[in-house]
């Protein structure tokens, strides 16, 4: 068949003229994107905000900075070194610990306190295993007394005092009947992991969950750390006097957070299970990365894991799961997250698993933590990663 040629030259005009178009807006828009996160640094710079933030897609990293001082005695800023608390974040590695015996036929789901533990009261004895991973199981947030709860956390506690101590505690609710955090369960499920493997379970943890992903400078009291990568914690503790006019305190600090451990060794089984563990922006990745491709566990643990069992609050904008909060983000997206802190420290790990997209951020300056700037970066993570953008 015989090609009309002016044809075809008008319609490849169009084609091309069409093409750089697409391509000059494809190229302001990722200007635009770059511009606004550079915005965004530069503000961030400004704030009083001192910490770690990454975002990775599909497994690459795509942005990662360090802001302001892990140490303002040794001036020394925070970097890829840093070593920080990651409080409550510890719970998933618990949960994953968990559902790996679980998996492994060592432990069920349904497994009542009865079993693990001698001379459980009767209104305890039913509490199930999936009762403490969903903070269902009506246990309050720690042990009686809530003054003071950190220096509480901290103190010395053996394993058995604390069973013994928790199993005195009065519930706040029947069993299963609603959810009501706790750290009392996830230091119960520590326990539980070390009765069923006959190791401690931190150790356990190491060996069968991180290490096998890389994952080395995560844990609590098993590994040896450099001081002068630990961050230093600060915080603005109001005296009397303050509290009583409404003053603002001085930001001062606090110490490491193994300050406890280095002064006092020992365990501390108030706070061990769900919390203590510390770990670096490096560490953070990796884990997602374990995470996304689905390792540790088979996909039909994980997603027993990733299953809203519960609602958080009586909206149910959030559910739990074992160790994960359940959720979407402003922009209705699958969100996967969970946040920790010690009061002083903060960590958010942030995974959305059907945008393959990863956000994790820390500070050892709660206190003075820039909540509304800091938030903006999942904005700007999904604008540099939506389909309707350049990826990075």
């Amino acid at each position: 068949m015989r090609t009309n040629l002016k044809s075809t030259n008008k319609y490849t005009f169009i084609f091309w003229g069409i093409f750089s178009i697409l391509f000059c807006l494809s190229a302001s828009s990722k200007t635009q994107e770059l511009q606004s996160l550079k915005s965004w640094q530069d503000k961030m710079n400004k704030s009083d905000f001192s910490g770690s933030v990454l975002v990775a897609h599909k497994g690459e990293i795509i942005f990662q900075d360090f802001f302001g001082l892990a140490n303002r005695e040794t001036n020394t800023p925070f970097n890829i070194k840093t070593v920080f608390d990651i409080g409550s974040i510890t719970k998933q590695f618990t949960a994953t610990a968990i559902m790996k015996l679980v998996q492994e036929d060592k432990l069920s789901l349904q497994s009542t306190l009865s079993k693990f533990f001698e001379n459980v009261p009767d209104d305890k004895k039913d509490i199930t295993l999936h009762q403490l991973l969903t903070h269902s199981a009506g246990f309050p947030l720690i042990v009686p007394p809530l003054f003071s709860p950190l220096s509480f956390l901290y103190s010395k506690t053996e394993r058995d005092e604390f069973i013994e101590e928790v199993l005195d505690t009065e519930l706040l609710f029947l069993p299963g009947e609603k959810y009501s955090y706790s750290n009392i369960g996830y230091g119960l499920s520590a326990a539980i992991i070390e009765k069923t493997t006959g190791m401690p379970w931190e150790l356990y943890i190491q060996q069968h969950i991180l290490s096998p992903v890389g994952v080395k400078q995560t844990g609590y009291r098993l590994l040896t750390r450099e001081s002068k990568n630990l961050a230093v914690n600060y915080g603005r503790d109001p005296n009397v006097f303050q509290k009583a006019l409404s003053m603002q305190a001085a930001s001062k600090s606090v110490g490491h957070s193994l300050q406890h451990q280095y002064d006092n060794p020992g365990p501390r089984w108030h706070l061990e299970g769900g919390g203590g563990f510390l770990s670096t922006i490096t560490d953070m990745y990796h884990w997602y990365l374990a995470l996304s491709a689905g390792k540790v566990l088979s996909e039909k643990s994980w997603q027993t894991m990733f299953t809203p069992y519960i609602a958080e609050s009586k909206q149910a904008t959030s559910h739990y799961g074992y160790g994960w909060a359940l959720n979407k983000s402003k922009n209705g997206h699958r969100r996967i997250e969970h946040t920790g802190s010690n009061s002083y420290t903060y960590a958010v790990f942030q995974y959305y698993p059907d945008d393959e997209l990863f956000i994790f951020i820390a500070t050892n300056n709660w206190d003075d933590y820039p909540t509304k700037l800091v938030k903006k970066i999942e904005s700007l993570a999904f604008a540099l990663v939506q389909e309707s953008k350049i990826h990075l």
